[in-house]
């Protein structure tokens, strides 16, 4: 499954709002509990939130608990939260055809909040 950062970006803003836990919690059009579990296991293993998860036997991870957002996961928000940053960030990226890290979103979303202020 590939990452999708406009849901992992979903997924941080509804955790921190709607103090949400479980897939089911959330409220993502046309996403499937499957997806929201696979990218909020990608972001306890990126240390943006603290997780349980709950196995079974046969299939790996059957559920995912979120306790709360981490320090880097509040960072991250606090940079990706501004609609204009966030999207000029992906667009950068974009048009450069580059498939960016989050370190590298992370700063251009820094930088993108830097410019509207006027820094």
């Amino acid at each position: 499954m590939k990452r999708d950062i406009n849901l992992i970006r979903e997924l941080l803003l509804q955790i921190e709002s709607k103090d949400c836990r479980k897939a089911e919690d959330f409220d993502i059009p046309d996403c499937d509990i499957r997806t929201i579990n696979y990218h909020l296991i990608i972001l306890s293993e990126g240390n943006f939130i603290k997780a349980s998860f709950l196995q079974s036997d046969q299939s790996g991870i059957e559920d995912v608990i979120v306790h709360r957002l981490t320090w880097d996961g509040h960072e991250f928000l606090d940079a990706a939260r501004n609609e204009t940053a966030w999207n000029n960030a992906k667009k950068i990226l974009r048009e450069k055809a580059i498939t960016g890290t989050f370190d590298m979103l992370k700063l251009l979303l820094i930088e993108g909040v830097k410019t509207q202020i006027g820094l």
